[in-house]
């Protein structure tokens, strides 16, 4: 069925709001993609309070043009193209989206926009979880004072031992 001129206007006019709404945005290939898995993904984009919209390639050029965006060409995508819009988050939905196109073969990010410029999201997607790095930072701070704790612990514990032999012999 095809889309009135007016309905066109309407999706172009909300992808506006959304690309100056979002802080990262990731255009994925989803051709050949089931829609019970696509329901999936769209469950799990909403529970993290993400975006995700389908529109024709034509209408996301209007639409980021629009938005300020410079750069963007989506007609260079291949396939079918679902944008993912992370309004909170800056890294949650391309996460989401990398883990998703692991699972799912025919699923492929093609490209993706953060603070107004195209960039490789893949890479962004790659990028630990605050939580995560803060583990880490606290290992590294724990490291060297457990080192010191242990070879402090032997010291006391060899001079422990070399008094009590000497005790040893002394009676």
């Amino acid at each position: 069925m095809a889309i009135s001129k007016s309905q066109k206007e309407q999706i172009v006019q909300d992808l506006i709001e959304d690309f100056k709404k979002a802080k990262t945005i990731v255009f994925a290939n989803y051709k050949g993609l089931s829609v019970s898995a696509f329901e999936d993904l769209r469950k799990t984009l909403r529970e993290k309070n993400i975006g995700c919209k389908v529109a024709k390639k034509t209408l996301m050029n209007l639409a980021s043009k629009e938005a300020g965006i410079d750069g963007l060409d989506t007609k260079g995508f291949e396939g079918s193209i679902v944008a993912i819009f992370s309004f909170e988050d800056e890294i949650e939905g391309a996460r989401i989206a990398d883990r998703f196109s692991k699972d799912n073969e025919v699923f492929s990010i093609c490209g993706g926009i953060a603070d107004g410029a195209v960039y490789d999201i893949i890479t962004l997607a790659q990028i630990k979880t605050k939580e995560e790095l803060l583990a880490k930072l606290v290992g590294n701070m724990k490291g060297p004072i457990s080192g010191i704790h242990g070879v402090l612990k032997g010291v006391i514990r060899g001079f422990y031992q070399v008094v009590k032999s000497i005790q040893e012999k002394q009676t």
